[in-house]
């Protein structure tokens, strides 16, 4: 029964999406183990903003609201500052749950930006199966690359604004959904989620 399940997970193409979401995950993970960066290697893959703004205030937000502490004032910022806003910049991604489940900093941001990276192949996996009709095993591929492409790396670095990255391909299928059903729900559901989390 199990062997069957697999072998369907393998091999029916209605799954394309896991396999884009898993592969990309793979090889980011691959990558960065190859670069040395943590979880066993030497180097961090916190630099920059994501260093000083983005994985920072994630991890301060989890901190706070475990502690049950005041959401709108901190004073780890200069000598003390307003962090509401900050927080809705910076931490409102669906994907930033992760710093809730570990208090290691460079892990739960290596954990982020993987994810990310898998839910841009996923969902671009998905976008060509509805809105090119298109599900070989080759949109795969595609999907990787569209996930792992430079522009991302790059701004990986700059957390929130990957968010628009895995949200663009769910936005288009809902755009050609809106279109060919007349129901705009779902597309005012996922610009919602679009403006909330980034």
């Amino acid at each position: 029964m199990l062997k069957d399940k697999v072998h369907t997970l393998i091999r029916d193409d209605r799954y394309n999406f896991f396999w884009a979401f898993l592969l990309t995950v793979g090889t980011m993970f691959l990558a960065m183990s190859y670069a040395q960066i943590v979880p066993w290697g030497k180097y961090y893959f916190l630099s920059g903003d994501l260093y000083v703004q983005y994985a920072t205030f994630g991890s301060l937000l989890a901190e706070k609201i475990k502690e049950g502490s005041n959401l709108f004032y901190s004073a780890h910022i200069g000598l003390g500052a307003n962090t509401a806003l900050t927080w809705a910049f910076y931490c409102f991604s669906p994907v930033d749950i992760i710093y809730f489940l570990t208090d290691n900093l460079p892990i739960a941001t290596q954990l982020v930006i993987m994810i990310k990276t898998g839910l841009m192949a996923m969902f671009f996996q998905i976008f060509c199966r509805y809105n090119l009709k298109c599900n070989q095993r080759h949109t795969i591929l595609f999907s990787m690359c569209y996930g792992l492409c430079a522009f991302q790396m790059q701004v990986s670095f700059m957390s929130s604004l990957t968010e628009g990255m895995y949200f663009l391909p769910l936005v288009l299928i809902l755009i050609k959904y809106m279109l060919e059903k007349k129901r705009i729900t779902p597309l005012i559901l996922a610009y919602a989620s679009v403006f909330v989390a980034n």
